[in-house]
């Protein structure tokens, strides 16, 4: 049976959590706008997981307000309360940033001064006896 999502929508809560062989997983909860027949709806997944280097990429590039592509494959698992559905991403793609991530980008950039590594010179010498 093969079980695949493709899923776009904006970050909410990001949570960490240790996995049993030690690892780190990144569970995203992913706010999803429906528009149908002129009404529009927000549903949310709260079990999107990210495991392993993608997950340390997803953590970094990811903040509340982030709209992200995310794919993978949906996994269930048994529990004392009936069976969770996870699902398992294995492909993000930032499609827009935070306005907070914009904001500090911004601060930035006009903040910085030019530093000695923004400056390149070449190294070769010149003459200064020009021709004329």
């Amino acid at each position: 049976m093969l079980a695949e999502f493709k899923i776009i929508g904006y970050v909410g809560q990001i949570n960490l959590r240790q996995t049993k062989s030690g690892g780190t997983s990144v569970y995203l909860s992913l706010a999803i706008t429906d528009f149908y027949k002129g009404k529009k709806s927000t549903h949310w997944i709260n079990n999107l997981v990210f495991n392993g280097k993608l997950g340390e990429l997803a953590q970094k590039l990811c903040e509340t307000g982030t709209l992200i592509y995310a794919g993978g494959t949906i996994k269930y698992t048994r529990n004392k309360d009936g069976s969770t559905q996870y699902l398992v991403a294995d492909t993000i793609r930032v499609l827009k940033r935070s306005e907070m991530q914009e904001k500090r980008k911004l601060a930035e950039t006009q903040s910085s001064p030019i530093q000695d590594e923004d400056v390149y010179e070449s190294s070769e010498e010149t003459e200064t006896d020009l021709p004329y």
